[in-house]
C-alpha cells in the first residue's frame, strides 16, 4: 500500500527479481500520485502490477525509477504533471531530482 491510500504495487514476471532498491523507488514514484490516482479510482483500491522495467544501462540511474514512475502514473491516470526538476552534478556524475 502506498502512503494513506488503497494503492497497491504487485511486482510479477521479470520484475519480481528487481533489487530491492529498485522496488523502493518505483513505490516512491507512485506514492508521489498516490492521493490522485485514488481521487480518479473513487477511493476504490487500486493495484498496479509491474512485470518488467527496461532502461539504457548508460543513463540508468537508481533514484530516477520514481521519476519515471511517477511519470508513467500520470499519463496512465491522466493526472496533471507534478513539477520534479532534474539537474545535473558534474562533480558526482549524478542527476539530482527535486519534487515539487
Amino acid at each position: 500500500m502506498t502512503a494513506d491510500y488503497p494503492i497497491w504495487v504487485r511486482f510479477a514476471d521479470s520484475a519480481t527479481d528487481l533489487p530491492r532498491a529498485y522496488k523502493e523507488e518505483v513505490i516512491k514514484g507512485l506514492s508521489m500520485v498516490a492521493s490522485g490516482i485514488s481521487e480518479k479510482a473513487n477511493d476504490k483500491s487500486v493495484t498496479v502490477v509491474v512485470s518488467e522495467l527496461s532502461y539504457a544501462e548508460s543513463d540508468f540511474q537508481v533514484d530516477g525509477i520514481s521519476v519515471a514512475m511517477c511519470r508513467w502514473a500520470e499519463n496512465a491516470f491522466g493526472l496533471h504533471e507534478r513539477q520534479i526538476i532534474a539537474s545535473f552534478d558534474r562533480e558526482i556524475n549524478r542527476y539530482h531530482f527535486e519534487w515539487h
